[in-house]
């Protein structure tokens, strides 16, 4: 069994919808909430440790979203259609389905386009698990820590 993450920034902080693999159970973690999990701790401190590249991937929800749709552009994601055109993608790319997670946040903490924004990064998780993922780019340079510069999709 793994458990798989996607994390987005919101107004509130940070929101994560994660994944059981085995049983496809999909949970949105509250910021509220990010303080006792035990792994923030790790996963905050790995961002700077180059052997935890292996399991730690930086992704971005528009990169995602640019390879699903094929390269055609997507309307705002702050506006009815952006948001339907987004979750129409992630449903295609076999995602649980998200939408009883859209509104379970107060606005102010994170709206429905911070929650298909985690999802495409949990997505790209996903992706990385079942060996579909992508990287930019191909080659990634090293930074003077030694972290590959990369990004996942």
């Amino acid at each position: 069994m793994s458990t798989l993450l996607g994390i987005d920034g919101c107004p509130g902080g940070w929101i994560a919808l994660s994944l059981d693999t085995k049983n496809q159970n999909l949970e949105l973690i509250q910021r509220a909430h990010w303080n006792h999990l035990p792994w923030r701790r790790c996963t905050l401190a790995a961002a700077n440790m180059p052997g935890d590249q292996a399991r730690i991937h930086e992704t971005h929800p528009e990169l995602v979203f640019h390879c699903l749709s094929g390269g055609t552009p997507l309307p705002s994601k702050r506006e009815a259609a952006g948001e339907q055109a987004r979750l129409h993608l992630l449903r295609s790319a076999d995602l649980p389905d998200i939408t009883p997670h859209l509104h379970r946040l107060p606005r102010k903490t994170a709206s429905p386009n911070d929650v298909i924004d985690a999802a495409a990064c949990l997505l790209t998780a996903l992706r990385l698990l079942r060996g579909e993922a992508r990287c930019l780019p191909a080659r990634p340079p090293l930074d003077r820590r030694g972290l590959r510069m990369e990004i996942w999709y």
